[in-house]
């Protein structure tokens, strides 16, 4: 149920990036970009050799996901090969452990992680500093 979680405060946090100036401009101009917080893995897919480049929460997310259905990344990444349609197999994998989180979400599970609560940034900062995210 975290990671469905993670996934908001990710794209919250990476808005407070652009919104604080982290990115943008710098004093002369220069376009300022900041390094990216994504990690590149090798994976197999159907026996072909690919690499993925997810936020290192999203491989703690899919780690789990293969944890729970006693499954390898390979054999996961595989699946989710098979059944996407137009999409890059990062979005792919992005998506399924967003719709697998999600599926397994209940009202139950979001009143004891305290949801319901993030209606500001500050909310969402606590998460993020108390290591949820």
């Amino acid at each position: 149920m975290k990671s469905a979680c993670w996934v908001v405060l990710l794209v919250g946090r990476r808005s407070e990036l652009i919104r604080s100036g982290a990115e943008g401009q710098d004093g002369q101009g220069q376009e300022v970009r900041s390094e990216s917080s994504l990690v590149s893995r090798n994976i197999l897919v159907a026996g072909r050799r690919t690499s993925l480049r997810l936020e290192p929460v999203m491989w703690d997310a899919l780690s789990e996901v293969c944890r729970r259905e006693s499954k390898n990344a390979n054999e996961l990444c595989t699946m989710i090969d098979a059944r996407r349609n137009e999409s890059s197999l990062t979005a792919a994998v992005r998506v399924f452990i967003l719709a697998y989180f999600m599926a397994a979400a209940t009202e139950e599970g979001h009143a004891i992680a305290g949801h319901g609560s993030l209606v500001d940034d500050s909310a969402a900062d606590e998460a993020v500093t108390d290591g949820a995210v």
